[in-house]
């Protein structure tokens, strides 16, 4: 059912925006760059930093349980600026590293 699947969705969506709020800081920025994908940008933070978040975001979206699904999981890769490189680089790598999050886990 249609109207199910959007309540779920609306649901799941809701949960995620909360835990990432609960997680991170004031100024980070979370968006949605597809139905299943999300960009978080944490300005000012270094690799250490990011993979701490990293870790503290799966363990709170593990604990985020819903009747119809059980816990949330989710996949969470790091990618950093390289040194000289240009935006538009950066962001064909975060692409790819998006499309790569969404393969099914072998």
């Amino acid at each position: 059912d249609v109207y199910k699947r959007q309540t779920l969705l609306h649901a799941l969506l809701d949960r995620l925006c909360r835990t990432v709020r609960a997680s991170c800081r004031h100024h980070d920025l979370l968006g949605r760059h597809r139905t299943t994908l999300f960009w978080l940008l944490l300005p000012d933070t270094g690799e250490a930093g990011a993979l701490i978040v990293r870790e503290r975001l799966l363990r709170a979206l593990g604990r985020e349980v819903l009747a119809e699904t059980g816990a949330i999981q989710a996949r969470i890769r790091a990618c950093y600026l390289h040194p000289g490189e240009n935006a538009v680089h950066f962001e064909q790598r975060l692409l790819a590293a998006g499309l790569k999050l969404m393969e099914p886990a072998p």
